[in-house]
């Protein structure tokens, strides 16, 4: 039976009427090159500030991130957050890349109890959870429970929840042969040491696939809310490394095949699921824009375009005041205000409007459309020209540029922070500890100054820059940032008893600051 089956009239008319029927020429501008932006066709309408869940790969985690930072409510970051044990691993714990997989989650937390046959395996005289990420360590068998708890309980949030976004990752699985139930990840070594014969590799079909992901439909239907919505995207995330004898490209492909089958079926059978085409706008993008280094994980810029084309194809533009507009700039953070006021530049007359939109594109580095209103914004202590000249390796017209400290204390920290920066820039070491001392003393408990001072110093003395993250250090120690590039300076200093006491329970790292925190680990375990 035919997926689509529609009369040539019906055929013909659909053609002539679309828009995007047919591939842009390449030459010019347009919705493929550089950044392929599919059209997009949405068929309900997000609320502002509603509840989301989201499912699904390490794709998924971005896509939380950029939802938070739009004002979406994140039920399942929260219910992470609120368990200590689980704050500290983050939210990769959630995770989820087969649809068997993203079944057994939701079956579990809506349906049907686990049973710790199905999820827990004795190693090391530990305990591990076989469905989560094999870097989490052994634990004590009350530790692994409370962690499967939080995830049961992030999932019992899904019927609270009117918008679900789940993301397909991959379809090759492991199956344990002893309990007939898919896991989420490849089983550890020391589970296929144990238990050699209890583990099989295999690759799904595009019925096995399907399967899944309808009962895991049926079940958000049957337990969700009656208007509940969900999104299907496709990961765009390759298949790391594939336990097939082929290539990793071709084993890749298949899978996103698959499961790009997989999506295109599911919402022909469900009335309330919509497709999102964030796998397609991410390969088809130019490689040099939409890949990162490693030639695995996405550019944090496609993700924000594919997020904001998202937001805006399913949000109604909704009129805000000024008076509203002034009362945001009191509390939001530079990501959401730099998006929100971007949709309002017929406020930038306005001055202060006009300085808070370029102080957000100053702090995400959007430094063209900063310079671009910069003309329109309050700027009396010159602070936001310096910062634009110092982002365009510009020093010395930074600091010509600087006036009197602002008045405004939340542009404190920035004025002396650029104080700095630009002296230690052109090696005026003196004038940069002048303002790293009138910073501190405006803010006596901030580490910021002296963190700073630390990552200057260190390039040219690496002696003087541990004295500075010393200081910070003392004043934020739990802080993930301040403790991994102090332990870095260290360790360039031969101390690694001591880099290597500090790194040992650094927690809530960011994905970068885990990057390099791995590569500190990994110097310190080095041999010699």
């Amino acid at each position: 039976m035919p997926l689509i089956d529609v009369d040539s009239e019906t055929a013909l008319a659909s053609l002539k009427g679309n828009a995007a029927a047919m591939w842009p020429r390449r030459g010019e501008p347009n919705r493929l090159s550089p950044i392929a932006r599919p059209r997009l066709n949405p068929n309900f309408v997000l609320e502002p500030g509603e509840k989301i869940f989201t499912i699904g790969s390490c794709f998924a985690r971005n896509v939380e991130r950029e939802l938070a930072a739009q004002g979406f409510v994140l039920p399942a970051l929260d219910a992470i957050a609120a368990d200590e044990d689980f704050a500290a691993v983050g939210s990769g714990v959630l995770n989820n890349y087969g649809t068997p997989s993203i079944y057994n989650e939701i079956h579990w937390a809506l349906e049907q109890d686990y049973e710790e046959r199905e999820t827990f395996f004795p190693l090391a005289g530990k305990w591990v959870d076989m469905h989560l990420h094999t870097h989490l360590r052994p634990k004590p068998i009350e530790v692994v429970r409370a962690r499967r708890a939080a995830i049961v309980e992030a999932y019992r949030q899904i019927p609270e929840c009117r918008v679900v976004v789940i993301t397909l990752g991959l379809a090759e699985v492991w199956l344990d042969t002893e309990t007939g139930i898919y896991l989420n990840t490849p089983p550890r070594r020391g589970m296929l040491r144990e238990a050699p014969d209890r583990f099989r590799l295999q690759i799904l079909s595009f019925e096995e696939a399907a399967g899944y992901l309808r009962k895991a439909m049926e079940l958000i239907r049957r337990h969700g809310r009656e208007d509940v919505r969900v999104v299907l995207t496709v990961s765009p995330v390759p298949l790391t490394a594939t336990y097939r004898p082929i290539d990793v490209m071709e084993a890749n492909c298949y899978s996103k095949a698959v499961l790009r089958v997989v999506a295109e079926h599911i919402r022909s059978e469900f009335d309330f699921v919509d497709y999102y085409p964030s796998f397609e706008s991410v390969t088809l993008s130019e490689r040099s824009v939409a890949w990162q280094e490693d030639e695995v994980h996405v550019t944090p810029d496609v993700v924000a375009v594919n997020i904001d084309r998202m937001v805006e194809a399913y949000s109604s533009r909704k009129e805000l005041s000024l008076d509203t507009i002034r009362d945001l700039i009191q509390s939001e953070r530079p990501q959401k205000l730099f998006k929100l006021l971007a949709k309002y530049p017929e406020y930038f007359d306005h001055g202060d409007v006009a300085a808070a939109y370029v102080n957000a594109a100053i702090r995400t580095n959007n430094v063209d459309e900063a310079a671009k209103w910069l003309h329109k914004a309050d700027d009396p202590s010159g602070l936001f020209t310096a910062h634009i000249a110092l982002l365009n390796g510009d020093p010395h017209k930074a600091l010509a540029s600087l006036n009197e400290p602002p008045g405004d204390n939340r542009l404190t920290g920035q004025y002396y922070g650029v104080t700095m920066g630009a002296n230690l820039q052109l090696g005026k070491f003196a004038e940069a500890e002048k303002a790293l001392h009138a910073w501190t003393k405006r803010s006596p408990k901030s580490h910021e100054p002296y963190r700073m001072m630390g990552e200057y110093t260190a390039k040219v003395d690496l002696e003087a820059g541990r004295k500075w993250y010393a200081r910070a250090y003392d004043i934020a120690e739990n802080l993930p940032r301040i403790t991994i590039e102090y332990a870095e300076v260290l360790l360039a200093l031969g101390e690694v008893v001591k880099a290597k006491a500090l790194t040992e329970n650094v927690k809530g790292v960011t994905p970068s600051m885990e990057r390099r925190l791995e590569k500190v680990r990994s110097a310190i375990e080095l041999p010699g």
